[in-house]
């Protein structure tokens, strides 16, 4: 699919991993209406989200890129999945509806692809990615975080399904589309939640055999993904020397060679507000000098 394609190296470029970066540390709310200086759960988080599991991107045989995105967002599970995007789940279904209060509904679902109209929709987006992240990161099933978010999910849904059953929905639908209508849609959620579970529950067996070693969720990627991401986080920030920078020279003891550089910073140097040249030691990292001498002494210096 061509257009599957070229989303996918635009979310997976230089410019693409930080905008992911980006939208995993803005702060996320069911209320944030138009707010710039909000994301909006209804029409940012979750459709955002969503994207990731379209076949088109998960099915992709280019699996580097598609692992350096999930591995973005996997960094984040903690901030971003579970303490802003379940956080507006629970919040969502304690008021029965899933509408913003801040907005009129024809201006959030004005400019959007996908808005959750259900809460369906919003449990089997979520449900999904944390299957395919644990498809696609095998430290995931150990990841105390996870398990927490699986529970969390699967309470969700149970709620959900009360107040269904119960008649006790105001507001679950955000557009003219059709409700949910059990059984059907409780078959299909509880199949990614048994799947879910039982990826979840070999995680807990390795986890009370002593096989695993959990750490950090930051460390829990795997480690081709963690290079990858490494790499393009090195290339986005990478800024060369001197008249080599695109912004050119930061100030007089800026040079392309080191040898020219005082060891004595100068006034220019010790207030400019630009972050010197400091190239990487990594053997992926980008630098204006090809692998030799002149590279590692560049690098050493």
């Amino acid at each position: 699919n061509p257009l599957a394609e070229e989303v996918l190296n635009k979310l997976a470029s230089d410019k693409g991993i930080p905008r992911i970066r980006l939208i995993c540390n803005s702060q996320v709310n069911v209320d944030a209406g138009l707010n710039e200086r909000l994301v909006s759960f209804q029409s940012v988080a979750l459709p955002f989200i969503a994207l990731l599991i379209r076949n088109g991107i998960r099915e992709s045989t280019f699996e580097r890129q598609v692992n350096a995105i999930y591995s973005a967002v996997y960094a984040y599970i903690d901030s971003f999945i579970q303490d802003q995007v379940l956080n507006c789940v629970d919040e969502l279904i304690r008021r029965k509806s899933l509408r913003d209060t801040s907005v009129e509904e024809q201006a959030l679902l004005k400019n959007n692809a996908f808005i959750p109209v259900t809460c369906a929709q919003i449990l089997l987006v979520l449900v999904r990615f944390i299957n395919e992240i644990l498809g696609r990161i095998r430290e995931a099933k150990v990841n105390m975080t996870i398990q927490v978010i699986g529970g969390r999910l699967e309470q969700a849904n149970n709620a959900w399904k009360d107040l269904l059953t119960s008649g006790h929905i105001v507001g679950d639908i955000l557009s003219d589309g059709v409700a949910d209508k059990p059984p059907y849609c409780f078959t299909v959620i509880d199949r990614e939640l048994d799947k879910m579970k039982r990826i979840l529950n070999m995680g807990k067996q390795s986890l009370e055999k002593g096989e695993e070693n959990v750490k950090s969720s930051s460390e829990n990627v795997s480690i081709d993904a963690k290079i990858i991401a490494t790499q393009i986080e090195l290339q986005r920030d990478y800024d060369p020397p001197g008249e080599l920078s695109k912004l050119g020279k930061r100030h007089d003891n800026d040079a392309v060679n080191f040898q020219d550089i005082h060891i004595v910073p100068t006034s220019a140097e010790i207030f400019c507000k630009r972050s010197p040249f400091l190239p990487s030691s990594h053997s992926y990292a980008p630098h204006f000098l090809s692998a030799g001498p002149k590279r590692f002494l560049d690098i050493q210096f």
